[in-house]
């Protein structure tokens, strides 16, 4: 492990987590949290994007995410080996990230924690299909067709959820043009960010960098009062 942390770059989140260990107090509990908290996003953001601020830690998500996490113990407990396989591959893909600060993802991953999520998200789609397959295998014809109303509500809800994150991903480009020193372009990126983000990005954050880009560039800044698409123009 000391090896590993030795060849690390500085420049990185090992890092800059380890920082903020050093900075704050360290609770026993803190790593319990940050796994409940991922537990709970990999149902409530992984598969589609609820109308909630993702960049937050929302006052009811460590005990959904509690539930959640429960939930898969107990569907590894109970349930068929293949279940039990993928609940543990959750789990394994996530404990490498539970040692990262809440307040390191919260100030510094605008996209909150979904970059840790990958793998085990694809644990989780395993097991959603696992779900939708049991439900129509056997029983009468509803339960086929309840599962296939299932499947395409999360079709219909991944295809929304990828539309809307779209505008996080013209913010976090139009924050890394303007670091760059690519006004223009960054000025561009916030523009269609607060157009197309909702709710889904930092609006106030959004809309100071881009109004700040804007008096670089010598051009009117953002006026209080307007609505987001009369202030992105």
């Amino acid at each position: 492990m000391f090896y590993g942390l030795a060849i690390t770059p500085k420049a990185t989140s090992t890092w800059a987590a380890i920082d903020h260990y050093e900075a704050a107090e360290v609770s026993l509990l803190s790593p319990l949290r940050v796994l409940a908290w991922f537990s709970g996003r990999l149902l409530s953001t992984a598969h589609w994007v609820p109308p909630l601020s993702v960049y937050k830690l929302q006052s009811w998500e460590i005990l959904f995410g509690t539930a959640v996490l429960l939930g898969l113990l107990g569907m590894a407990w109970w349930q068929q080996r293949r279940a039990a396989v993928w609940v543990a591959w959750i789990v394994l893909t996530l404990l490498p990230f539970v040692f990262i600060p809440e307040k390191l993802v919260l100030e510094f991953l605008p996209e909150g924690p979904s970059r840790y999520l990958y793998l085990a998200s694809a644990g989780s789609s395993v097991l959603i299909a696992l779900g939708l397959n049991a439900l129509a295998a056997h029983g009468p014809r509803w339960r086929e067709i309840l599962a296939l109303l299932g499947l395409t509500a999360l079709l219909l809800l991944s295809y929304t959820g990828i539309k809307r994150v779209e505008g996080f991903s013209h913010y976090t480009s139009g924050r890394h043009n303007i670091a760059a020193n690519r006004i223009e372009e960054g000025a561009y990126r916030l523009r269609l960010a607060i157009v197309e983000g909702d709710n889904t990005i930092p609006l106030q954050d959004t809309y100071l960098h881009r109004c700040m880009a804007l008096l670089y560039l010598g051009r009117p800044a953002c006026r209080s009062g307007r609505s987001p698409r009369a202030i992105s123009r």
